[in-house]
């Protein structure tokens, strides 16, 4: 399930950092509120690279290389991964 989408302008392990507090609290908001979302997707981006993380639990999956704009195909297959799971 698509549980929070976090967009950052700032790239780099603070922009992962960032993104991870975002999900964490996003899973911590949706347990409180009885809503658990079991996968919870994030996005550290410049516009021009691209990072993606999954927060499954208590378990985080970064993406371990970073996919240029250049490849927009494979960008737009992350996203597609996203729905289709969602």
């Amino acid at each position: 399930v698509l549980g929070v989408f976090g967009v950052l302008g700032v790239f780099g392990w603070w922009g992962v950092g960032q993104c991870t507090a975002e999900m964490i609290a996003a899973h911590k908001f949706n347990v409180k509120h009885h809503n658990p979302i079991q996968q919870i997707y994030g996005v550290v981006t410049t516009g021009s690279n691209w990072k993606f993380l999954k927060l499954i639990e208590k378990t985080l999956f970064i993406q371990p290389d970073e996919t240029s704009i250049e490849h927009i195909d494979k960008i737009l297959g992350w996203f597609m991964k996203i729905i289709s799971e969602s």
